[in-house]
């Protein structure tokens, strides 16, 4: 956790307990974060508690103030609260707790930043951090995971959602892997090969690039689209003009003065197409309105979908 907050600036102080508040572990202290605001103007004490059987209940929040250092503390929690506990919370002004929802979206939103995977990537001494947080990752190689083009602040500011509860999920989609033959204007041939991504949510398709795609990524709830997926007449109809292709024509002429380059094109030969699929992960967030009401938001296209 300490490794999260460094590889964005945010070094935290370590703090050396006398008492060990069963599972409430100090991972250290700072004098100001960007996530939390407290009226005093304390310094902050960041607490991480690991997943547990059953929920915080209130005796334990009692025993652990009893012991408290002064100041503002802000909890992140794999566990929730009891009603109670949750009661006894809301009262204090200088503890800020963010129970599992909350703490996934904020994990997730590291994971979409790239700030993890930095960690991952980066040589260190700390094994817990790094197995921690390869413990919550996906390692399937057999996986794609695409970046966000979506900035999920910015888009729920410009809506006026900032409020709205946000949680990172992935949604489902096909990467089609192509293989079979261009034929040019003269009737030449070649061998050619594609990679083309089928969204059920847009009902589209488009061209795969691997720039685009995100090493590691969280374990996250998966979500499938209720569109069918493409009949193959219609991936087929989908499919032809993104494997067609044009060409500059050989022998173009050019002179120091004008330029003149002649395009042809070259068409996907239908009948020597082969092709397979596997699976391929977009980023999206759960988006939870007050009400009860909830919808999908696509990270890659930033439109909203029904949660069904």
């Amino acid at each position: 956790m300490r490794a999260l907050f460094a590889s964005r600036g945010d070094i935290l102080n370590s703090e050396e307990m006398n008492f060990t508040p069963f599972d409430f572990k100090c991972i250290g202290s700072i004098f100001a974060l960007p996530e939390v605001h407290f009226s005093e103007d304390y310094k902050i004490f960041v607490w991480y508690i690991p997943k547990g059987i059953l929920p915080i209940d209130v005796n334990e929040i009692e025993r652990w103030l009893v012991d408290a250092p002064q100041g503002n503390h802000w909890f992140l929690s794999e566990r929730n609260l009891t009603s109670q506990s949750e009661l006894l919370l809301s009262k204090l002004d200088n503890i800020q707790f963010w129970d599992s929802p909350l703490f996934s979206s904020w994990i997730g939103k590291a994971v979409l930043n790239g700030d993890i995977e930095s960690i991952l990537n980066t040589k260190t001494d700390d094994v817990t951090t790094q197995n921690y947080f390869k413990s919550i990752y996906n390692q399937d190689v057999e996986t794609i995971f695409l970046r966000p083009i979506v900035d999920l602040e910015s888009w729920l500011d410009n809506r006026g959602w900032a409020t709205v509860n946000t949680i990172p999920i992935v949604l489902e989609c096909k990467l089609w892997s192509i293989s079979g033959s261009l034929v040019g204007p003269s009737g030449e041939m070649e061998s050619k090969n594609w990679q083309i991504i089928e969204d059920p949510w847009s009902e589209s398709t488009g061209e795969f690039s691997n720039d685009e795609v995100l090493e590691s990524y969280l374990n996250l709830r998966k979500i499938k689209s209720s569109n069918s997926w493409l009949s193959n007449e219609k991936l087929f109809k989908n499919l032809k003009p993104l494997l067609d292709t044009r060409r500059i024509q050989k022998g173009s002429e050019s002179s120091s003065k004008v330029k003149s380059m002649l395009l042809e094109w070259w068409r996907a030969d239908l009948d020597t197409i082969s092709m397979s699929s596997s699976i391929l992960l977009i980023p999206g967030w759960n988006l939870q309105f007050e009400g009860g009401d909830e919808q999908i938001l696509h990270g890659r296209n930033g439109k909203l979908y029904d949660n069904k």
